[in-house]
């Protein structure tokens, strides 16, 4: 009795070892057909990263005048005043 659940228990193992093993070999599988969709998508997030990072900067660049000119104008009514 005690060898019949053994060999079960095998059998159960090696069943679920077998059907992983081939889960994992689709999965590499898939990953090689789509290996040229992945890399344009890489490519595309890419480019909406530097177009992201060029539009921060120039709104950056355009933010840095008003604070220029608030500045400047700070400057002088303290020069003014006191």
């Amino acid at each position: 009795m005690l060898l019949e659940g053994v060999k079960l228990m095998i059998l159960g193992m090696s069943i679920v070892f077998l059907f992983l093993s081939l889960q994992i070999l689709l999965m590499m599988l898939v990953a090689r057909l789509t290996r040229g969709i992945a890399a344009k998508e890489l490519e595309q997030i890419q480019a909406e990263k530097t177009a992201r990072a060029q539009k921060a900067k120039k709104s950056k660049q355009a933010a840095g005048a008003p604070v220029a000119i608030i500045a400047a104008a700070v400057k002088t009514y303290e020069e003014e005043v006191y």
